[in-house]
């Protein structure tokens, strides 16, 4: 899902000009917490769209660019099996005036339960490490709930002068980006 997009899914992503859904989607549960260097985010939303619609679309890891305008690109760059992935992806992170691009290899798993858990791959990221689980569960045919929980450390220099409140207001819109991306993409007729 990057810090901004829950490691480029994000965990997450999560700007679209949409007409307004009869059920907007919402942050439930946002949470940033920084933990010696590790920054710990978890969410928790329910939106519109089918359960099995929204885990395809995070699991189209070709095309995670469309979930987040941050993504610049994002690959498959193989499967071991239909459960087993490496992705690489490439976010752009600004906040405030400090910006880069950060690049992520990730061992991905999909899980039966329309839940992926994705682990960093330090010797080819921009992190130290980092584990992203994302679990996406009916609420009714309609409607889903969508939890992520990500544990991120950044292999790269943050000024000290962005404090954790900053990467949460950042990573608050990213998330945001990315579930109305998901509610757009996973509505019916999409």
């Amino acid at each position: 899902m990057s810090l901004r997009t829950f490691a480029n899914i994000p965990l997450a992503a999560l700007l679209w000009v949409t007409a307004p859904s009869a059920w907007p989607a919402k942050l439930d549960q946002f949470e940033v917490t920084r933990k010696g260097p590790e920054y710990l985010v978890t969410l928790d939303a329910v939106v519109t769209g089918e359960s099995r619609r929204l885990f395809q679309l995070v699991a189209d890891y070709n095309h995670w660019p469309r979930l987040n305008s941050a993504i610049l690109e994002s690959e498959l760059i193989r499967s071991t099996d239909e459960f087993h992935h490496t992705v690489r992806s490439v976010t752009h992170a600004c906040i405030i005036f400090f910006c880069r691009d950060i690049t992520q290899l990730q061992d991905i798993v999909e899980l039966e339960n329309m839940g992926i858990d994705a682990r960093t791959i330090p010797d080819q990221s921009d992190f130290r490490q980092g584990i992203v689980e994302w679990r996406i569960e009916p609420t009714d045919q309609e409607h889903s709930h969508i939890s992520v929980y990500a544990r991120l450390e950044p292999d790269f220099w943050i000024p000290p002068l962005i404090g954790p409140w900053i990467v949460k207001y950042v990573l608050r819109r990213e998330a945001l980006e990315t579930i109305e991306s998901l509610e757009k993409l996973g509505s019916p007729g999409q």
